[in-house]
């Protein structure tokens, strides 16, 4: 990758870490626990401090993905704490890409503009307010500024490495189109009410006022029924009928046309009354519409295998000694 392409690949690597969040984050296991050595990477150390940025957000994916169920937090700690060291010996790799090869730089000015630019949108342009921030985290700030030069470095690496190395084709995304139709239909919907008749009094009156063709709506206003729902006209709104609705109710809504009100269905000692206020038959979404979604589905693809393959043969290229093991 040569100096001039390098460059490029920083401006896009500010755009694609706009949103990261550069905040100082406190550290997740305790943060009494005396720095160590966890690895060594081309001779370098590999510190505890050194995992902590990537922690946080292995135990959110964990916990909001449900990925280890029977899982105690101790042993979603130290699986957080292995994912995150790995992490952090592919960033050493990354860095050390870059520091060994003479022909990439990143000008100052550049470095200096993105700490201004995180020091405006994260403390408000105060920086007092950082300095107050890092003396309360135990950093200095060349120890943080330090830490947001390198993932510049890491992110530029990357977008020079691989971003760039990806070309997605309009044959490419008809193609995944095609093979997937079925992720891109749109479930046919109704727009439902229901009337409840909780006794046998509720139950005659319904039919008596049905029967008399009277609004669906002021039947439960005159008797003042919710339709097993809060709201006034018994509507419980849009639903897919075979997904949504419990099979009792599923079958004869389906029967229904729009306008129609159902026979009494009894479930539980309590009848049910439904009617179809309108409906909204399924489609499948055209190519345009989806098209990029599909192109961001397959970026992403192809932005993990080929990065994974990248970081696989800087691995086999570095020597790498780990000094902690799984329990």
């Amino acid at each position: 990758m040569n100096f001039k392409r390098f460059i490029f690949s920083v401006l896009a690597a500010i755009v694609l870490i706009s949103n990261n969040v550069y905040a100082i984050e406190k550290p997740v296991i305790n943060p009494n626990t005396v720095d160590g050595v966890l690895a060594h990477v081309n001779g370098k150390p590999i510190m505890l401090t050194d995992i902590y940025p990537f922690i946080p957000a292995h135990r959110k994916n964990i916990i909001e993905n449900n990925l280890m169920p029977n899982a105690t937090p101790v042993e979603i700690d130290e699986h957080c704490l292995f994912l995150s060291l790995d992490d952090a010996i592919n960033n050493r790799l990354i860095l050390d890409a870059y520091y060994g090869n003479p022909d990439l730089n990143i000008p100052q000015k550049i470095i200096d503009q993105r700490i201004n630019e995180i020091i405006e949108k994260r403390f408000d342009g105060n920086r007092a307010k950082l300095t107050a921030e890092l003396a309360k985290n135990r950093l200095t700030y060349q120890a943080w500024k330090t830490t947001i030069e390198e993932s510049l470095i890491v992110s530029a690496m990357i977008s020079g490495n691989v971003v760039q190395n990806i070309h997605i084709s309009n044959a490419e995304i008809f193609s995944e189109y095609n093979a997937n139709k079925d992720k891109y239909i749109v479930k046919g919907t109704a727009h439902l009410g229901i009337l409840q008749a909780d006794n046998a009094d509720i139950y005659t009156n319904i039919v008596a006022k049905l029967e008399a063709k009277e609004d669906f709506s002021n039947i439960i206003k005159e008797l003042k029924l919710n339709g097993a729902s809060s709201d006034p006209a018994g509507s419980i709104g849009w639903v897919n009928i075979s997904e949504d609705l419990t099979p009792v109710f599923a079958e004869p809504a389906a029967a229904l046309k729009i306008g129609e009100i159902s026979s009494p269905i009894e479930m539980q000692g309590k009848y049910y009354f439904i009617k179809k206020f309108d409906e909204k038959a399924g489609h499948e979404k055209p190519f345009t519409e989806v098209r990029k979604e599909i192109e961001a589905k397959i970026f992403a693809r192809e932005m993990s295998r080929l990065k994974a393959e990248w970081i696989k043969r800087l691995r086999s290229e570095a020597a790498i000694e780990y000094h902690i093991q799984k329990h």
